[in-house]
């Protein structure tokens, strides 16, 4: 079973949240952070991605940067614009959208769940963004964003009923409205002890977002223990920051796609090969089906269809639709046989919408560009089960959490 912890969580006074809390900083580049934080001093992204604080072009990997990154924090401290709880407690991040609604449980997950895998993985990381994140949560001294984790309702129903009912049972202790999206902060309080036990339960949890967090996390823990020499497992740096959210109200959208070329191909020869594996028919569709793709090509868009050779005996990954079109259009026709290492693809969130896929193929920087029908919370869970990984950039989780609401620090 996972094991639980309660914090003391760092937060923003209340009447100077909004401008402190921002994006997670893996979905803003470092000139999208700078022009967002603009003159706010005070924004969170002074701390998540420090390197704002330097002239364009400076070392986003240099010690400076990640020195920087503490010391905008400890002003924020200093200031007293960002506070520590003196009790312990979990909190209930509530997130609406449309119609749709997500309750999540904030609390600290231990390393060792992530190490003997309890905390289940779907991606592998790459080396040097773990390296970024081990510098920076080791320098800052805290976990400054949530790692975003699903588990199954059906295993648990009577948890995501508790968090419900702790969060309408009290005043949220923030509500933020951006792009639609409301966001509110619970302090769980008397429901602290029902909502860990209920959480202890689980044989397993899931990371949705934020693999490279995690391993950092569990790196910066490893490293810490072995400072320490002698430790027993109640230290603060054996455990790291997350938001548990059941699998029903997870809302995935897919992660689109764009080649700057055609591999020499004209564009007749191209859809001349897509056909030998697909369906092929003029126009998009507006609500894809599982092994169906919109592709913009020359100025026009197509739907495609997979047949059926393509998935019909294939394991969990190669089933998914991103490694359809990887394996038999991407790297068979197009030859991007590595899309982790490939400069000549470009990953679109889903978010941005296939309006986003025709501006770059009109910008005449990009050939041909793909949207996909997103994977389902129980083809991520079947994969993580089986200790398979997807290909790079298969899932993009809306609406994204935001960070500076709560820090978990490392004492």
């Amino acid at each position: 079973m996972v094991k639980v912890n309660s914090f003391r969580a760092l937060r923003p006074i209340k009447d100077r949240a909004s401008e402190i809390i921002c994006p997670p900083y893996d979905v803003v580049d470092t000139e999208e952070a700078r022009e967002l934080a603009g003159d706010n001093k005070n924004s969170f992204l002074h701390v998540v991605r420090s390197e704002i604080d330097f002239p364009p072009g400076h070392n986003p990997y240099g010690d400076d940067v990640y020195k920087k990154a503490h010391a905008n924090l400890q002003r924020l401290i200093s200031e007293g614009l960002m506070v520590r709880d003196s009790a312990s407690t979990v909190f209930v991040y509530r997130l609406d959208y449309g119609e749709k609604f997500q309750y999540g449980l904030v609390s600290c997950l231990n390393v060792d769940d992530y190490a003997d895998d309890r905390i289940k993985k779907h991606e592998f990381t790459r080396r040097e963004k773990e390296d970024d994140r081990t510098k920076h949560i080791d320098t800052l001294g805290a976990n400054s964003g949530l790692i975003y984790l699903m588990y199954k309702n059906s295993a648990l129903p009577d948890l995501a009923v508790l968090l419900q009912k702790s969060a309408e049972s009290g005043d949220a202790l923030y509500d933020f409205t951006e792009n639609s999206v409301r966001h509110r902060i619970y302090d769980a309080g008397k429901s602290t002890a029902a909502l860990i036990a209920a959480a202890e339960k689980l044989e397993a949890v899931y990371i949705a977002d934020g693999h490279h967090r995690a391993a950092s996390s569990a790196r910066v823990a490893n490293m810490r223990r072995e400072r320490a020499g002698k430790y027993d497992g109640s230290e603060s740096f054996n455990w790291f920051l997350t938001v548990l959210f059941p699998d029903h109200q997870l809302n995935i959208l897919p992660y689109n796609r764009a080649v700057q070329d055609l591999n020499g191909l004209s564009e007749e020869e191209f859809m001349s090969r897509v056909k030998t594996g697909f369906s092929v028919s003029e126009g998009k569709k507006d609500k894809l089906d599982l092994h169906e793709f919109n592709m913009y090509l020359g100025g026009g868009w197509y739907t495609l269809r997979a047949g059926e050779a393509l998935y019909a005996n294939a394991n969990e990954v190669d089933s998914l639709d991103v490694s359809i079109l990887q394996n038999n259009i991407l790297s068979e026709i197009l030859g991007v046989d590595d899309p982790r290492t490939s400069e000549r693809i470009k990953f679109v969130g889903g978010i941005r919408g296939d309006s986003e896929l025709e501006k770059l193929v009109k910008s005449g920087k990009f050939a041909v560009a793909f949207s996909l029908h997103p994977v389902t919370t129980s083809q991520l869970i079947s994969i993580s089960d089986a200790g398979k990984v997807m290909p790079p950039k298969s899932t993009w989780f809306e609406p994204k959490l935001k960070s500076g609401f709560l820090v978990n620090l490392l004492d």
